[in-house]
């Protein structure tokens, strides 16, 4: 999480998504952004996930990832896919703790796709 990558999701037009910043008392400790597929593409896309460098590794993102699904599980809103950088093993392994599979091999652009739902 930096601010170049903070200032581009955090200025996403919201009719493409939301962002979720979430704190803790007054600290910034992680960010999801969201895109949400056209009425007839309902896949949710989970675009991003970053933790306050400092607090890596503590089960931040999962909790918070796990809290946003429960959310859209509670509107009905089931469908859920994920693109993970190949050599991103932190993204991979959080997704895979709340279910995601992946269901391709890696793009031409070295993401592969996971699906939940």
């Amino acid at each position: 999480m930096d601010q170049a990558w903070l200032d581009a999701v955090l200025g996403q037009p919201e009719s493409e998504g939301m962002t979720w910043a979430v704190f803790r008392n007054a600290e910034l400790v992680a960010v999801i952004e969201i895109i949400f597929g056209a009425p007839d593409d309902p896949p949710i896309c989970i675009a991003g996930i970053a933790t306050k460098p400092t607090l890596c590794k503590q089960g931040i993102a999962t909790a918070v990832l796990k809290q946003l699904l429960d959310q859209h599980h509670s509107q009905g809103l089931h469908q859920h896919v994920a693109y993970v950088a190949i050599h991103n093993e932190a993204a991979r392994r959080c997704i895979e703790r709340i279910g995601f599979v992946p269901t391709s091999a890696p793009n031409e652009h070295g993401y592969v796709e996971f699906q939940l739902g």
